[in-house]
């Protein structure tokens, strides 16, 4: 992401491009279909389904105003959610601990959160800081 690019291997590793990439660029290559829509922010289903190495059963990628401005996924369960956030924190570095099972990272424009319930899922957001719609009052 804008500022740190990954040396991806994988076709499918999203963190090649930077944020504001648009969604015509990004379309095929991860078979986004839309599936939400929130204002000038659509979420769509991917193709995604291993980020960092790590299994994941969910990979959703978000566009504000056609730019591409983060991802939501989720784990399967506990050793996947583990092993996630230890490349995670291979890749930002130990992070904030939030909660017991919770863990941020900011760098730059990018926030990354994981959240892992006590059953082993995780959820996983990494976003633009700058590409987030302005919050209607």
């Amino acid at each position: 992401m804008a500022g740190f690019v990954a040396h991806a291997q994988d076709s499918l590793d999203f963190t090649r491009f930077k944020w504001g990439t648009p969604l015509s660029i990004m379309q095929d290559r991860f078979t986004l279909t839309p599936i939400k829509t929130k204002g000038v922010t659509w979420r769509y289903a991917s193709n995604v389904s291993f980020i960092g190495g790590v299994s994941i059963d969910d990979c959703q990628f978000e566009f504000t105003n056609g730019e591409f401005s983060g991802i939501a996924a989720t784990t399967p369960g506990k050793k996947d959610s583990q092993e996630l956030v230890a490349w995670l924190m291979t890749r930002f570095g130990p992070g904030e601990n939030r909660e017991p099972l919770g863990w941020q990272w900011f760098q730059n424009d990018t926030h990354v959160w994981f959240d892992m319930a006590r059953s082993g899922e995780g959820f996983l957001y990494w976003y633009s800081l700058k590409l987030q719609p302005a919050r209607e009052k």
